[in-house]
């Protein structure tokens, strides 16, 4: 390595040619780098989806959903079975482990479910898909097209919708859409049943008629000798008045009877349609999605562009974008861009006071030289330019200057001694690049363990970016920083000045000022490669800047000022802390030792008692929120429009009443829909709901304030008190915050359970939006045929037949009419179809051709029927959620029901288990992961000191001090006022790598000191004041480089602050505790040392010293040498 780092430093030329590489190929690299608004994680979920016109939820589950989970659960690869059993259709949902190949899961599942035998004879052709986008995190905006007249045609809003969705599809950029609000075309053939009994003419025979003669297809091909032809009967349409005319039946007498003689034939909407409204008119919703080969920001221009065609050629209709994440995501990167310019101008800052600026510009330059070489190996690795990777370059900047710091630092202790600047050079680097090279990877280790953590993949990225960074920094720290720093100009300090106070301030205020115009241009600038013209003035301003700093006075003055300052502080307070804490005459090290610790555990206390707060996930402010209800399933739609209208209501009362209140406007656009939700989990007539797009953002009024508001006027209506579930509030990415499943194998314990924990629930304080999955269902009646109706000679299938015919209805056949599949259904009008007494009274039609009132033959009894059946592997299950005013107390909750609620409910219903969902499934799930994988990663840290120090208990000492900055960083959430949470152990793993940096750093300059023939108490308090400078510089960039992102109040910093909260204070406690009290460690450590070669092995040890691994290793090695 010493003849490599010379090469460099003789050659300089080729470290620039390694600089000229890397900034071609990173920038190459950036600027065709996609956008997304989370990393994109591979979908691993497969649905296999089967449809069976009219049957119950309970024969779905019985017949078809069972059989499936049978047969798939035997396939390699699968982590989790979910199944959704409704009417008339079911979905069963396979999840993949991590490491199986998705695409031949696939396979395995098609050719699996393929040769399942005993379906039941009616059902549709099963579907197995994969899925193609990322949920939540793959969404790209909530668009719509609505009707400017609200009293507009609702068919011709369909159509245009139609018309949309196919031109965004057609688009270059546009390939996954998702419509709500969009009701099902389909041609209804409403029987009238007088004319089938004039005529004795059956629904069946209607269905044949129209199956068999409303049809499209080529018979054969005439083989000519000029030309093949094709015979071809073309007779199909979906024109009602041409239905009308098919013949059903031609009489003895030669009359035709025809579709029109014995039905309304009309083009109409299924009757479970969703209804969707956009600021209070007719519309239709979309759902734009992407897939991981797809850039957010050119889907999202493609959007604005077809809007602006759109409005300006279709008056009679608007297209809004009612919500976009990519002018979110390019807010948040102007976000991440500010606070990483500030911490990079914090960096050099403390970088300029303590070394000289051309020093630090160099020790500095490591950060964008790493960046753009972390984009190189991105491209390899699949990240994107979102969130998660943007802090992680954050997150790094501080940390990556720590290598170059030390050994600029080394290089200008040698050169001070008068060495020339070359060999300064050369052996600044070589003497410390053992500490250097094995504190980086001691780093690089611990963001390695975030690579393997489950439950929270989205932040590998964040690992990925900070090792990558590293090890370019490597790179740079050894190879490019010495054969620059191996020059005189550049290590020797500046003694004249060539310019005044005046014009060297003017230049510094000029370059200030263009910085600051720069990143203003940032923050407007939609395209990469605008961006080359802000970044290049922010190189001009920092030029002019450092122009204006270093020509003038102004940094001698400055760094002389810092520099007595330091020494000061270095050679006064901190060494006389140093010698009371360690002791002089008495040796008080034996009880500050325990100082740490007693920090530490007071520290755990504070969390277990609810001082500090936890919580899996922070409580983040949504993008957006929700009003939600569910009534009764089968009840009115009617219920549900009222609820909607006043739910809308409040919502604009109450944002005119903080408008008037504060001049805050919240509210941007709210649309509506009847016949979905989405917290509440229901679809059908009794659900809907209102959705609510804002902009918190600079605002004094936070939107929890709204939903408060709007929550209680819902509670005290009379709508949302005659609702079964009401909900207000946002969508959580990371699961519920409360959630359990139940299973048993008794449904009518499970039932009871159910009901039960809801109740318990409900009595903890704090707990709200209490609701299961599992809503009670529709009100069915239940048919029982008398015996009598035998003598008429009709069995229970033949009457069955003929009810499911007229209520439910025969699908004679499906049309394509432009791109949409329409059904044609044979049955009776609504009208005759809408009441029990129509039901009863219903013709049933004899062998004979007599008609018999349905209520002579059956009796007729009332129940209730689940709507939904969710099985999870194979077994029921009912998933009971609730979310928890006070974030901070989750935690505490979730412990509550686990261990009171929970145990108690396993000893009444003893079939009975429970199954962690939501948030406390991630969270299992990552301690899980974490618990397999930090003792490993802390394993690894501990070989690499060892070998590095060639000594197990100097690996143990330097490991003493993760405990006290793990502390550090609780006590930091604390003092900031958010709890810890699964984002905060993320910094801690992190930080355990900072921390081991500076305590190797230290105790190498202790080795050193020993070899120098210093005692050891003299050794650890003269390694503290030596190694004062560097480690409290290398703490200050790390914690100036996420300052910004500490302070920062804006909404959409809230995600990253508990990471940088940990990394930060933990540093700054850890720190501490490394310089004050780290030599009472090391005397304590070395006074057990003495004791354990006294005790165990019986020696005389005349000094203390002699017992350190460090002098014992030289001993041997000049043994071995002399030998």
């Amino acid at each position: 390595m010493n003849k490599i780092i010379q090469f460099f430093i003789n050659r300089p030329v080729w470290g620039n040619a390694g600089i000229v590489i890397v900034l071609m190929f990173g920038l190459f690299t950036v600027l065709n780098m996609k956008k997304s608004f989370f990393p994109e994680l591979e979908p691993k979920t497969i649905f296999v989806s089967v449809t069976f016109p009219g049957a119950s939820p309970t024969e779905m589950e019985l017949g078809i959903t069972i059989k499936i989970e049978q047969a798939v659960k035997g396939l390699d690869g699968i982590d989790e079975i979910n199944s959704t059993s409704t009417e008339n259709f079911t979905q069963v949902a396979i999840t993949a482990n991590e490491d199986t190949d998705i695409d031949e899961l696939l396979s395995d599942v098609e050719n699996t479910v393929s040769s399942i035998s005993g379906f039941p004879k009616s059902i549709e052709p099963p579907i197995v898909t994969k899925q193609k986008t990322g949920g939540m995190g793959s969404v790209v905006a909530f668009v719509g097209i609505s009707a400017r007249n609200p009293n507009g045609d609702i068919t011709n809003l369909t159509d245009m919708a139609s018309q949309v969705e196919n031109e965004l599809l057609n688009s270059k950029e546009i390939t996954q859409i998702k419509k709500t609000g969009f009701p099902d075309k389909e041609i209804s053939i409403e029987m009238r049943e007088q004319d089938l009994l004039r005529y004795n003419i059956s629904m069946q025979e209607v269905s044949s008629a129209i199956s068999s003669k409303n049809v499209d297809i080529t018979t054969g091909i005439i083989r000519g000798t000029m030309e093949d032809l094709n015979i071809r009967s073309n007779n199909r349409s979906s024109d009602p008045n041409k239905i009308k005319t098919i013949v059903v039946r031609t009489t003895p007498a030669g009359d035709n009877i025809t579709v029109g003689d014995v039905a309304n034939v009309k083009l109409t909407y299924s009757e479970g349609s969703q209804q969707a409204k956009f600021n209070g008119k007719p519309a239709v919703s979309f759902q734009i999605e992407k897939t991981m080969d797809q850039d957010i920001s050119k889907i999202t221009d493609a959007l604005y562009d077809y809007r602006d065609k759109f409005n300006k050629n279709n008056p009679e209709y608007e297209f809004n974008i009612f919500y976009e994440f990519n002018s979110l995501l390019d807010d948040r990167i102007d976000l991440l861009t500010r606070n990483g310019i500030m911490g990079l101008i914090l960096v050099l800052l403390f970088l300029g006071l303590f070394l000289n600026l051309k020093l630090s510009a160099w020790v500095a330059f490591g950060i964008p030289f790493s960046f753009l070489g972390m984009f190189i190996l991105g491209a390899a690795y699949g990240i994107t330019i979102n969130m998660i990777s943007l802090f992680g370059m954050i997150l790094v900047v501080g940390i990556l200057v720590d290598d170059g710091i030390v050994i600029a630092e080394n290089i200008y202790t040698h050169f001070e001694k008068g060495k020339p600047a070359h060999k300064a050079a050369l052996d600044g680097t070589m003497e410390v690049i053992k500490p250097v090279f094995s504190s980086v990877l001691t780093t690089i280790v611990a963001f390695s363990m975030l690579l393997f953590i489950e439950g929270m993949e989205m932040m590998r990225e964040m690992a990925f970016v900070v090792i990558a960074c590293l090890l370019f920094s490597l790179f740079e720290a050894f190879i490019i920083l010495p054969s620059h720093l191996g020059h005189k100009t550049v290590l020797s300090e500046k003694k004249s000045s060539n310019v005044s106070y005046f014009l060297g301030s003017g230049l510094m205020v000029s370059g200030l000022i263009v910085i600051y115009v720069a990143t203003g241009l940032i923050s407007e600038t939609n395209s990469y490669g605008l961006l080359l013209l802000p970044f290049t003035l922010i190189v001009l301003g920092a030029t002019l800047f450092i122009t204006g700093f270093i020509k003038s006075p102004m940094e001698n003055k400055v760094r002389e000022g810092a520099d007595r300052m330091i020494k000061y502080i270095r050679d006064h307070w901190f060494k006389s802390a140093v010698e009371n804490i360690v002791g002089s005459k008495r040796k008080w090290f034996y009880f500050t030792f325990f100082i740490p610790m007693f920090f530490t555990i007071t520290a755990f206390i504070l969390v277990g008692n609810g001082v500090i707060g936890a919580t899996f996930f922070p409580n983040i402010e949504p993008d957006f929120f929700t009003i939600e209800t569910a009534y009764k399933p089968g009840e009115s739609k009617t219920k549900t429009e009222k609820f909607i209208n006043r739910a809308t209501q409040i919502l604009i009362e109450e944002n005119n009443r903080i408008i008037n209140e504060t001049g805050d406007t919240l509210l941007t656009y709210y649309s509506s829909n009847v016949g979905a939700s989405m917290n509440i989990g229901q679809s059908g007539n009794h659900t809907g709901m209102v959705q609510v797009f804002y902009n918190g953002e600079g605002k004094n009024t936070p939107v929890d304030t709204l939903m408060n508001r709007i929550i209680r006027r819902i509670n005290s209506s009379e709508e949302g008190q005659l609702a079964e579930n009401t909900y207000v509030g946002g969508f959580n990415r990371f699961g519920k915050e409360i959630a359990i499943g139940l299973t048993a194998q008794k449904e009518n314990d499970l039932l009871r359970a159910k009901n039960e924990l809801k109740q318990r629930m409900g009595e903890i304080e704090g707990v709200i939006n209490i609701k299961d999955n599992m809503p009670p269902g529709k009100n069915e009646v239940d048919i029982k045929i008398r015996p009598e109706a035998e003598i008429f000679g009709l069995t229970e299938s033949s009457i069955l037949a003929q009810i499911r015919g007229g209520f439910f209805g025969t699908e004679s056949q499906r049309v394509i009419v432009e791109t949409d599949e329409i059904k044609i259904w044979v049955r009776f009008p609504l009208e005759d179809r809408n009441s029990l007494f129509d039901l009863k009274n219903m013709k049933i039609k004899t062998p004979q051709g007599t008609a018999i009132p349905l209520k002579n033959i059956c009796d007729f009894n009332m129940s209730r029927a689940p709507e939904t059946l969710k099985r999870l592997d194979g077994q029921r299950i009912i998933t009971v959620d609730a979310e928890c005013t006070d974030p901070d107390q989750v935690a505490k909750i979730n412990t509550k029901i686990e261990e009171s609620i929970l145990e108690d409910m396993f000893k009444s219903y003893p079939n009975l288990s429970s199954v962690e969902q939501g948030q406390s499934k991630r969270q299992k799930k990552a301690q899980a992961s974490m618990s397999g994988i930090v003792p490993i990663g802390l394993v690894i840290m501990f070989i690499i000191i060892t070998l590095h120090f060639n000594s197990l208990s100097s690996a143990f000492l330097i490991m003493l001090v993760i405990p006290s900055g793990i502390a550090g960083a609780i006590i930091g959430h604390g003092l900031i006022g958010i709890p810890v949470s699964i984002l905060s152990m993320f910094g801690i793993v992190a930080l355990i790598g900072v921390l081991v940096n500076d305590a190797i750093v230290y105790l190498d300059r202790y080795n050193e000191l020993l070899k120098q023939g210093q005692d050891v108490t003299t050794a650890a308090k003269g390694a503290a004041v030596s190694r004062f400078r560097p480690i409290l510089l290398t703490s200050l960039t790390t914690v100036a480089g996420l300052l910004p992102i500490i302070l920062e109040t804006s909404m959409q910093a809230q995600f990253l602050i508990p990471v940088a909260v940990s990394i930060a204070f933990g540093v700054l406690f850890g720190t501490v505790f490394i310089l004050v009290f780290y030599p009472s460690a090391i005397l304590f450590w070395n006074r057990g040392r003495v004791a354990w070669r006294i005790i165990i092995h019986g020696e005389k040890i005349e000094e203390f010293s002699s017992v350190e691994p460090a002098l014992k290793f030289e001993k041997n090695q000049n043994e071995f040498e002399t030998k």
